[in-house]
């Protein structure tokens, strides 16, 4: 018999919350773009690379989901197309991937949390293992509570953001311009770092289906919130970009310092420890999220 944590489901609110998390957990990682793509080539790089990577992925898991929503998801999908073997061989592979991709929000999550605690970093390894149990905890409680606790560190995470954003537009006096599109003179070494920093920050819609006898009236939810997720995701990369450009920030101080450096630009120190914190939140969202399609395939 199924136990009551089980029967309960998830709605569509929620379940934005976890796929935002699962595929993006807002900018951060998309520091080194402008790095890499110059000044030219960042918001195109950053509106064309989605289009032709995520679009494609989320119309197949979305038609592929509407056929099985089940769970176990793209795991079930290819053990019915291919049979047990090449099923078994996509759970460990992913499983493989996944083990590699989730160390590094903890860690990352020690790096924003140094600016509050400079002398953090001496204590990274029992940190760390608090939020991997932390996480793991959350997930045998539930869907539910994911979902829950995605939603508050949502919040963390784009509200640092949306005051950035107020900030830089009411105070940039020199006119809110778009760069002329070009990747013109971008070395192709470079041209590649950009995309594969845009693919990293876009992944993981798949991931998202492997619960979704979990989440009520699963068609529609995935549809609704797979698109809103979709929509926030690539509205905050843009900005945040365009803002750095407006900002006149170094390229090299975003790429070493990250956005809190970008926040204490804008609007102060108080501005930069809020895109931190924002960072901290990130990292557990994240770690949490990518932990729940895994909860689901042990069943």
């Amino acid at each position: 018999m199924a136990t009551k944590q089980y029967l309960k489901k998830i709605r569509p609110v929620q379940l934005v919350a976890i796929i935002f998390f699962t595929v993006s957990g807002g900018p951060y990682g998309l520091e080194p773009l402008l790095d890499y793509a110059g000044h030219h080539g960042a918001l195109l790089v950053l509106l064309i690379t989605p289009l032709l990577w995520d679009l494609p992925a989320i119309f197949t898991v979305l038609e592929l989901n509407s056929m099985m929503p089940v769970t176990g998801g793209y795991y079930k999908w290819v053990k019915y197309a291919l049979g047990t073997r090449w099923g078994f061989y996509e759970g460990w592979w992913t499983w493989l991937y996944t083990f590699v991709d989730l160390a590094i929000y903890p860690v990352l999550f020690v790096e924003y949390a140094s600016f509050f605690f400079p002398d953090l970093a001496v204590y990274k390894v029992p940190v760390c293992l608090v939020i991997i149990w932390a996480s793991a905890g959350l997930n045998i409680l539930g869907i539910v509570p994911v979902g829950r606790v995605s939603l508050f560190l949502g919040a963390m995470v784009l509200t640092p953001f949306i005051i950035l954003f107020v900030l830089a537009f009411y105070h940039h006096t020199g006119g809110l311009v778009i760069q002329s599109p070009s990747l013109k003179g971008i070395a192709f070494p470079s041209l590649g770092m950009a995309l594969y920093t845009v693919m990293w920050n876009c992944l993981g819609w798949d991931n998202t289906t492997t619960y979704a006898e979990e989440v009520e009236k699963p068609l529609r939810s995935y549809l609704v919130s797979m698109f809103i997720a979709f929509a926030m995701i690539i509205v905050i990369y843009f900005l945040v970009i365009w803002v750095a450009q407006l900002s006149g920030i170094s390229t090299s101080v975003l790429t070493e310092k990250g956005f809190p450096a970008l926040g204490a630009l804008i609007g102060g120190h108080w501005l930069g420890a809020l895109l931190a914190l924002g960072g901290m939140a990130s990292t557990l969202g994240i770690y949490a999220a990518v932990l729940c399609p895994y909860r689901a395939c042990r069943r």
